[in-house]
């Protein structure tokens, strides 16, 4: 989220901390969204249906995930 108003980010860290976030979808064609949150119109998720770009993030989360838990245990 991106703001350079001090009284939005007041209620971001108060909304944050609160568990109050307001959020919206937006939808530009069929199989795109964005979350975005209200104060701010800042998005704040993707969704896509390219393939490729959805490969590409769920491999890379993976392997980030993967080489956390190999990690845990000095295994």
């Amino acid at each position: 989220m991106v703001t350079d108003d001090l009284g939005e980010v007041s209620d971001l860290i108060y909304r944050i901390f609160e568990n109050r976030m307001v959020y919206y979808l937006e939808q530009s064609k069929p199989g795109y969204l964005r979350l975005k949150d209200k104060v701010t119109n800042s998005v704040v998720r993707l969704q896509t249906n390219d393939q490729l770009l959805a490969e590409t993030f769920w491999n890379h989360y993976h392997k980030d995930r993967d080489a956390k838990w190999k990690g845990v245990g000095g295994a």
